[in-house]
């Protein structure tokens, strides 16, 4: 999903290169937390993880919807995001999602 602007004093219209069609659930696991997203999209060029703002890592298979972050510290409540990049140059961004580590 894009959106498109329409300025009516020059007619001219400006579409947007973000989207929002990644759904990412987070839970906690003994020691780890999983990180599960899903997406529509059938144009997959790559999924990058952030964990509280920061890149974590990429994903390069549209197959793999699954990450085990095992870098955690029990009681500590992690902030993660999904992007998907498609190769049209779309770039679609999950909500944040939240977990208290066990």
């Amino acid at each position: 999903m894009s959106i498109t602007s329409f300025d009516p004093c020059d007619g001219q219209t400006l579409q947007s290169n973000i989207g929002c069609s990644v759904h990412l659930q987070t839970s906690a696991l003994n020691q780890q937390n999983e990180l599960v997203w899903q997406t529509s999209s059938t144009d997959f060029l790559n999924y990058v993880i952030y964990k509280e703002g920061a890149q974590l890592t990429n994903v390069n298979s549209q197959n793999n919807q699954q990450f085990f972050d095992n870098q955690v510290a029990c009681g500590i409540v992690y902030n993660y995001q999904v992007s998907m990049l498609e190769n049209i140059g779309l770039l679609s961004i999950s909500d944040t999602s939240s977990v208290t580590a066990i």
